[in-house]
């Protein structure tokens, strides 16, 4: 069974099943470049830096079901087995909260992929993308539309100023998302785990990406920690679980920077 499917489930057991009010709409940060979807169990996914437009509500809970306020705001790129790649609306795909407000999954059926001619695809991400929660039926406190318009109009076009534009934070961020899908790609179920095959990994990518120098030597040795730590079991679903913490800490000091902002009347 898919790791997340196992997860929701107990999310669902942990809380009853009760109703309650709708939590945060959802900032998803865009990317200079498509998010390579990996395919498992008849699944491809990838997970995506995420933050919080509305602080006066919940944060939503592991599993919560979103969807893009603009359809367009996702396009599904597709490469064929001679190397073409063609875009297409991305559709009707399953977007979950994975970590707080930090990280959602978003998620394509393969049999999808393979229809449309793909032999692999990625995920675009628009400029100013918005994530609202799936309505329940028997939510007590729906978003309003009006409430919908703020948060995906000057609300997320102030956070694309102090969180997408966010400089090195953001661009760390960027870099610990990418090492994060690289890794879990290679994580399943409870396989033996490599640090050092995985740490070389999370370097490579450093090596590639433009990042300034003290904030290279301060990833080069968040890397070599996470290492150590899964590989002596503390983090036991891998090295990705360990560099999703230190993620989470850098969104979190961009969503601050926009909470403050928005409280201050931009």
């Amino acid at each position: 069974m898919h790791r997340l499917s196992v997860l929701l489930g107990i999310a669902f057991m942990l809380t009853g099943g009760a109703a309650q009010a709708a939590p945060q709409i959802l900032g998803l940060v865009a990317s200079a470049q498509p998010t390579e979807l990996h395919c498992r169990d008849g699944v491809c996914s990838a997970r995506f830096t995420s933050f919080c437009l509305q602080q006066g509500r919940d944060a939503p809970m592991l599993g919560t079901a979103y969807q893009p306020v603009d359809g367009g705001a996702l396009q599904l790129v597709l490469t064929d087995g001679e190397g073409r790649a063609t875009s297409v609306p991305a559709g009707d795909v399953a977007i979950r909260s994975v970590h707080n407000y930090t990280i959602v999954e978003i998620a394509v059926p393969e049999d999808r992929v393979r229809a449309l001619g793909g032999v692999k695809a990625a995920l675009a991400v628009a400029p100013r993308a918005t994530l609202v929660p799936v309505e329940a039926a028997n939510d007590p406190a729906p978003h309003s539309a009006a409430e919908i318009a703020r948060a995906s109009g000057s609300y997320r076009a102030v956070g694309e100023t102090h969180v997408d534009r966010g400089g090195a934070t953001a661009e760390v961020a960027g870099v610990l998302m990418t090492m994060i899908n690289a890794l879990h790609a290679r994580e399943t179920g409870d396989a033996l785990r490599d640090a050092a095959r995985d740490g070389a990994l999370a370097h490579a990518i450093l090596a590639d990406r433009p990042v300034a120098a003290s904030q290279r030597e301060t990833l080069r040795e968040r890397v070599n920690l996470c290492g150590t730590l899964a590989n002596n079991a503390w983090y036991r679903d891998g090295m990705s679980a360990c560099l999703e913490s230190y993620h989470d800490s850098y969104v979190s000091t961009l969503t601050g920077r926009y909470w403050d902002a928005v409280g201050t009347g931009f």
